[in-house]
């Protein structure tokens, strides 16, 4: 279902739309257990999965005169994502990995309850105590998705200058490695104030009962931190030559341009890139700046 609508002459042009679809029998590689000497088998899943979500648009004319015109696009989209329905679920190869009612992207963590005011390690929830950690307690669901997502986009025009500018934002969590404190490798500077005695991380140590803690914190709601982000994505100015010039060196087109890409993050996150947010140690693309001279004969 959508809407679009105009105002002033479409000078304000709105586009709202709102989708739900859903599908089912799903043609994919359904897992085998490597003792049957494959790796999945062609199969249709008995599963229901409806995605649904909103999407705005908005266009402006600014500015329009004889020399200057500016122009701004906005555009969000709010995505939802649901399994409805997967009969026997609990006996199939996906048991451990979807939820019905939860989305399909989600991950299934322990419970974290702090720090062990004895020992001075983790703590993680043996839902059922029988001793072991397993995905029987794996409680808590995670929705890895985006919240929402979306970017502004300016082109302003003037005379022989053009300049371009898109801002991209979303709304999401991510996670952050390199927070074992006492392991003999990188770790991330917030454990600094494991030495500052916050109560956030555990003690320092090398003990293979503090490695286990870590290990299954790591699999918590523990390192799970809030990855949103405002990107300047790219940049570009340009100046054409007018006609009256090019035309006396032969050329019919002379266009002068500089454009940068990922030139400025906005975000709370401390890991690398909020782009790659699985971590913080990896990144999506450096930061580039080009200029160069467009010529046509």
């Amino acid at each position: 279902v959508a809407a679009e609508l105009g105002f002033i002459k479409d000078r304000i042009h709105l586009g709202l739309s709102w989708y739900r679809n859903r599908s089912s029998n799903q043609l994919v590689g359904y897992p085998l257990p490597t003792t049957t000497g494959f790796t999945s088998i062609q199969a249709n899943l008995p599963a229901t999965v409806q995605n649904r979500g909103w999407e705005v648009e908005v266009a402006t004319l600014n500015v329009k005169g004889q020399n200057f015109r500016w122009q701004t696009f906005l555009n969000v989209s709010f995505p939802q994502n649901k399994l409805l329905s997967y009969p026997d679920l609990e006996q199939s190869s996906y048991a451990n990995t979807f939820r019905v009612g939860h989305p399909l992207n989600i991950s299934l963590l322990y419970d974290y309850d702090g720090i062990d005011p004895e020992t001075g390690y983790y703590i993680i929830v043996d839902v059922n105590e029988d001793g072991r950690y397993d995905y029987e307690d794996r409680s808590v669901i995670r929705d890895l998705g985006r919240e929402y997502y979306g970017g502004i986009n300016n082109t302003i025009g003037y005379k022989g200058f053009s300049l371009q500018f898109l801002l991209e934002f979303v709304k999401q969590d991510g996670t952050l490695s390199g927070l074992n404190a006492g392991s003999l490798s990188n770790q991330n500077v917030q454990v600094l104030g494991a030495l500052e005695e916050d109560g956030r991380f555990q003690r320092i140590s090398q003990t293979s009962q503090a490695s286990r803690a870590y290990t299954y914190v790591t699999n918590t709601m523990f390192p799970v931190v809030d990855a949103s982000y405002i990107r300047f994505r790219t940049l570009s100015l340009g100046y054409t030559l007018p006609k009256e010039v090019t035309k006396t060196i032969g050329i019919t087109t002379c266009k002068l341009f500089l454009t940068g890409q990922n030139l400025l993050t906005i975000t709370n996150y401390d890991g690398m890139d909020p782009e790659m947010p699985s971590g913080g140690t990896s990144f999506s693309g450096l930061r580039t700046i080009t200029c160069g001279l467009q010529l046509n004969f």
